[in-house]
């Protein structure tokens, strides 16, 4: 679990950056997004994918990894703004 965080951190810090980028939308900046905002989304797949697993085996879904996708989906959804 502890490098499914890592890469869930990593992604949200990802779309954090893509989304300052975009509050002054040049060309260049519009382009830079499209590396962290790809990585976020394989991510995502990766990690439902993951608790959907966890949750059909009954375990318990890691609580600081749902804290993170809950992160990350907050910060798309910020940077979808």
């Amino acid at each position: 679990m502890k490098a499914q965080i890592q890469a869930a951190r990593r992604a949200r810090k990802g779309i954090e950056e893509m989304r300052k980028r975009l509050l002054c939308p040049t060309p260049e900046a519009v382009s830079a997004c499209a590396a962290p905002l790809t990585e976020a989304i394989r991510c995502m797949e990766v990690l439902q994918g993951d608790l959907r697993e966890a949750a059909l085996n009954h375990r318990g879904a890691d609580r600081e990894l749902s804290v993170e996708i809950i992160r990350l989906r907050k910060e798309l959804s910020q940077a979808n703004t």
